[in-house]
């Protein structure tokens, strides 16, 4: 469970759900396509960070300013009035 913990396994969780939500709901709206199999296997390569954040920001961005938003205001809120006259 530390291990988990330790390497983000419930922030990637979150994530996987909202890409699958994302897919499901995209895919909802202008209608479902299916995979044709090749033959040719499932291709696999490394990507740059800067092209997977294109890719995955515009369904996670609004979470991410959420998040940080909730994060500022529970602060403000343990630390006092003070924190937010910085």
């Amino acid at each position: 469970a530390v291990n988990q913990l330790l390497s983000l396994g419930p922030v990637f969780s979150a994530f996987q759900s909202k890409l699958m939500g994302n897919y499901f709901q995209t895919t909802l709206y202008h209608g479902g396509a299916q995979y044709i199999p090749t033959g040719r296997g499932l291709a696999t390569a490394r990507e740059s960070f800067l092209k997977l954040f294109r890719t995955f920001a515009c369904s996670n961005i609004h979470d991410g300013f959420e998040l940080a938003f909730l994060l500022l205001f529970t602060s403000g809120v343990y630390f006092g009035w003070a924190f937010y006259s910085c």
